[in-house]
């Protein structure tokens, strides 16, 4: 979670105040329109300030160590800061200094979504219903296989594209993604499975 801004001055006059008069943290909170640890923070502590860090983000690396890291994001785009700076050779960094380092080259994007039924898809089908529109289905087996993962749907991925590349299609599980694959079928009103498919097993017509 993003992280707001510092408090005021004045807000720091007001939580004084407020607590002189009586009131609680929440209170205050809700006063100020802050978040209660903020508040709690300070009055724990009102000593206590932020100092940030020494030293440059960009002097984190070397010019070299740049352009093997734009090397990286070209080779593997939208993958994540760890993965990059990993693919480069690159001594790893905290994730801030990965990611203050990854935009001056580069901006996180989400992968382009492409359609899932084209047009020609649409027709192949229909096509296919009218060619079959007589058959006997009752002796059919209807298959469907589907993938279970840990990393969320296809929709949630994102990651590094350099500035002056398109963003690529979105790659879904069946092409290369982890998880466990799930197969069923169903003929007659009868339920077959589900099952797991092993790894490396191709499930087509022929299995």
């Amino acid at each position: 979670m993003a992280r707001g801004t510092f408090l005021t001055e004045s807000e720091r006059s007001t939580i004084i105040k407020c607590l002189a008069s009586g009131e609680t943290a929440l209170q205050i909170s809700k006063k100020l329109g802050r978040d209660p640890r903020t508040v709690k923070s300070f009055i724990n502590d009102p000593s206590r300030k932020y100092v940030r860090p020494k030293g440059a983000y960009k002097t984190s690396v070397t010019p070299r160590e740049r352009t093997r890291l734009k090397r990286a994001v070209n080779r593997t785009p939208l993958s994540t800061s760890k993965r990059l700076f990993e693919e480069a050779g690159i001594p790893m960094k905290c994730k801030t200094t990965r990611c203050r380092v990854l935009k001056s080259i580069a901006s996180v994007k989400k992968p382009r979504a492409t359609p899932l039924l084209t047009t020609k898809h649409r027709q192949a089908r229909l096509q296919w219903a009218w060619d079959n529109i007589k058959r006997e289905f009752g002796h059919v087996i209807w298959t469907d296989e589907a993938r279970a993962t840990l990393g969320g749907p296809d929709g949630w991925s994102r990651g590094w594209i350099t500035h002056d590349v398109s963003v690529p299609g979105r790659t879904r599980r069946q092409q290369g993604g982890g998880g466990v694959m799930f197969w069923a079928g169903i003929v007659s009103g009868e339920l077959i499975g589900p099952f797991r498919v092993a790894k490396g097993v191709k499930m087509d017509f022929k299995e």
